[in-house]
């Protein structure tokens, strides 16, 4: 069976709010350089250089599927052209069989273990001290 969703508009649908937010704040900076500052060219030039760096980036770093003997942008510029056509090998660990956790079972307890469980549930508390303590309040001291 296929899997029925609209994964494809949900993407659609964050790329368009980024870009709505992306577009706003540019804008706004844009606005506020040309309103408040005498010489605007300044602030407009580094908003134009943050805007193509930031640009730079989402283009280098995109996440994008490539075909087997494509070569990216950033392994050529990060490793060089002869790293491109490196052969990858994959080893495939057999898996260990471990033996089995067993935590309980869904049975009812037997009668068996009720008894064992009553038993170990039993203490004896002395009702008077012993003769070599005596008492002062709470507090008990040995002699």
């Amino acid at each position: 069976m296929q899997k029925i969703g609209n994964e494809l508009g949900r993407k659609a649908a964050a790329w368009l709010a980024t870009c709505f937010v992306v577009v706003g704040g540019l804008a706004t900076c844009i606005v506020l350089s040309v309103l408040f500052f005498e010489k605007p060219l300044v602030p407009l030039a580094w908003i134009g250089g943050v805007t193509g760096g930031v640009a730079l980036l989402f283009w280098l770093l995109r996440d994008r599927k490539e075909d087997a003997g494509s070569l990216s942008l950033m392994a050529w510029v990060l490793r060089g052209r002869d790293s491109a056509h490196a052969k990858v090998v994959v080893r495939v660990s057999k898996k260990r069989d471990e033996a089995p956790v067993e935590y309980g079972t869904n049975l009812p307890p037997s009668v068996e273990a009720i008894r064992q469980a009553a038993n170990d549930s039993k203490t004896w508390v002395p009702s008077k001290p012993p003769h070599n303590q005596k008492r002062l309040g709470r507090v008990r001291l040995f002699v």
